[in-house]
């Protein structure tokens, strides 16, 4: 018994579906819920500073945000659907210490005037402040709290 050209070319065809498919839900499922668990697991705070925003072409807005870790200068973007944060607007950043490209902006954290600098190691808790003094504006109060 012969193996036709086509059977072959069609076994291929469906391996590569199941690759594309397994790569998809790799993306798509564990990336999220491996970071989510990394951060559970172990994190700390830095600052993070707002430099730009950037818009694709269905109206998704991304903000680019800058912080230093341990001496190293990261950057990270994340989707965010309102528009009032402002160039320069700090917020704490939750980090996974081993991988700091894995991080979290904590929107509903503002960083108060009154703290300017930060650990060379980040924090283990963010540092507590007095709320009252902390203005919030914005769209900020309308995300959940983490």
């Amino acid at each position: 018994m012969r193996i036709k050209i086509a059977d072959i070319q069609y076994f291929i065809f469906k391996i590569f579906i199941i690759i594309f498919i397994l790569f998809l839900i790799y993306i798509g499922f564990y990336n999220p819920l491996k970071k989510k668990y990394l951060l559970r697991k172990q994190s700390v705070f830095v600052l993070g500073i707002y430099i730009n925003r950037v818009s694709d072409g269905d109206g998704s807005t991304f903000l680019n945000f800058l912080y230093y870790y341990k001496g190293i200068k990261y950057f990270t973007e994340q989707h965010y659907d309102c528009n009032p944060v402002s160039f320069g607007n700090r917020f704490y950043l939750q980090l996974y210490p081993k991988e700091p490209n894995i991080c979290k902006i904590l929107y509903k954290k503002p960083v108060p005037d009154s703290i300017t600098t930060q650990p060379f190691g980040g924090w283990d808790k963010i540092p507590a402040i007095d709320k009252t003094k902390v203005p919030i504006s914005g769209c900020i109060e309308w995300f959940e709290d983490d």
